[in-house]
């Protein structure tokens, strides 16, 4: 008797323990399951409906919203920005295009696309009639943002997508909604293809719709698999043919999305590759006897390293010991240039003679030296007060863009090579505080289009105690000559 009981509570304790491992697991399942907080149907399909059509209200928040976002690229704000995302009713017609895919509703289909560009063609008009008017056409780094579209954003358009399409069949939509909107970014960049076109610039056109349509189409897909992972009911009963029709078309649009982006970031990739190699190649190689590192310049796209020094002349026999260490550090198709950067440059040689012929010929030389620097000197006072003037003016400006900006001024550094005299244009900025790097290329950026000079090398100092502005700004051109 004592076995069979005994034999008897250890099958009940087996039981038992599959009853709780099978609990366990329905308890994983039901963690992620989203049946348990799913709205009910009819209710989801209203909601779906109420936000395709702009008329009334939807259509007057959708011009408002665009009118902040142009505002917060045109003064480069992010805050604006996301402000208009929050309230912008663009993502309605995106899903329903995509629900109205997955249940086989073709009325509902047809009236979500018509409604999509009724929002488009109103954003793109609105947006352009604001950057058409407005005083300030520069292209800060808001609107730059933009127009190089990435794999990145595809799947930030994935995700903000399924999230959005998740959150419209849930009972739970909490702060979510706010978050999508955000993350799905489709004001920013309807809005730049407006700034686009009032400005004329084709490839900010191009770059930046095609980030609005790589947020559409995934927004569309995401809410097309959503539909299907819930198992919305089809409103026809289409047959096998119709619906491998409808998945070919489908991953056709979405095939010819993803490729351009594929490319462009992959090409974002190596540019930012080639840029941190040759930052470790200047750092470590860059170094020459008796001569010191003025500037320094790389360009990714042409995959070009160009060093400015001064001192001594740079003989061919050190440019080739430099150039040779470029394999070291994977920069095997990468062009070096090395140029001087200051008028002590030549090489004098002195003979002592008491020829009368020779002497004569020097005083004749120092004469016309002389006269050569008397014209140069009065072209360095013309340009000094055509610096202090430009200087004047961008300071004005500055403050509105840019309040942490406290001085600026301008002045031309002339450079000599083998190949003769070469002028560069120089820019120095004083900051109340310190800034970002990416907002003091932000501001090299606005300089270099508002002064037209492309060649602009910016200089940022740090105000550490109170600064007279005007001795900033007649001081530094001087001393650059120098």
């Amino acid at each position: 008797m004592k076995k069979e009981k005994s034999k008897h509570l250890t099958q009940d304790k087996d039981t038992i323990t599959k009853k709780q491992e099978k609990t366990l697991g329905e308890k994983i399942l039901a963690t992620f399951s989203l049946k348990k907080d799913q709205e009910k149907l009819g209710e989801i399909m209203e909601d779906v409906r109420d936000g395709i059509p702009f008329r009334g209200t939807n259509l007057w928040v959708l011009i408002l919203a665009i009118l902040i976002a142009s505002i917060g690229l045109n003064i480069n704000s992010p805050a604006v920005v996301i402000g208009a995302m929050l309230i912008s009713p663009l993502m309605g017609p995106i899903i329903g295009i995509g629900v109205s895919l997955a249940i086989h509703d073709i009325s509902l289909l047809k009236k979500a696309i018509a409604n999509y560009f009724l929002a488009v063609g109103i954003s793109l008009a609105t947006s352009l009639l604001y950057f058409s008017i407005s005083p300030i056409q520069v292209a800060h780094s808001e609107i730059l943002a933009r127009t190089s579209p990435t794999l990145y954003d595809v799947l930030i358009a994935l995700f903000g997508g399924i999230a959005g399409s998740i959150v419209l069949a849930s009972t739970k939509k909490g702060n979510v909604v706010p978050g999508v909107a955000i993350a799905t970014a489709l004001m920013p960049p309807i809005c730049t293809a407006g700034y686009a076109i009032a400005t004329l610039n084709l490839s900010y056109f191009i770059g930046s719709f095609y980030l609005f349509i790589i947020n559409t189409v995934f927004i569309t897909v995401s809410a097309f698999a959503v539909a299907r992972i819930l198992r919305f009911p089809y409103k026809g009963f289409p047959d096998d043919g119709t619906k491998s029709t409808s998945k070919r078309i489908v991953l056709l649009i979405v095939t010819l999305t993803v490729i351009p982006s594929i490319y462009f970031g992959y090409d974002i990739v190596q540019q930012t590759q080639f840029s941190e190699k040759a930052k470790t190649f200047i750092k470590y190689e860059s170094h020459i006897e008796g001569d010191y590192l003025l500037d320094q310049t790389i360009d990714t796209k042409t995959r070009t390293i160009e060093l400015i020094y001064g001192g001594k002349p740079v003989t061919k026999e050190q440019i080739e010991v430099i150039k040779n260490k470029l394999p070291a550090y994977s920069l095997e198709n990468t062009t070096l240039e090395i140029k001087q950067g200051f008028a002590s440059l030549y090489e004098k040689q002195q003979k002592e003679s008491g020829s009368a012929d020779q002497n004569a010929q020097q005083i004749k030389e120092l004469t016309v030296a002389l006269e050569k620097s008397q014209s140069e000197l009065s072209q360095i006072k013309e340009n000094q007060e055509s610096q202090q003037e430009l200087s004047k003016q961008v300071i004005h400006e500055a403050e509105l863009l840019y309040p942490e900006i406290v001085a600026v001024s301008f002045s031309k550094q002339e450079s000599y090579t083998k190949s003769g005299a070469k002028q560069k244009n120089i820019g120095y900025i004083l900051l109340g505080k310190e800034i970002s790097n990416s907002q003091k290329q932000e501001i090299q950026n606005w300089l270099k289009v508002r002064t037209g000079r492309t060649d602009l090398k910016t200089f940022f100092e740090v105000q550490k105690a109170a600064v007279d502005e005007k001795t900033l700004s007649e001081s530094a051109p001087a001393k650059s000559k120098q």
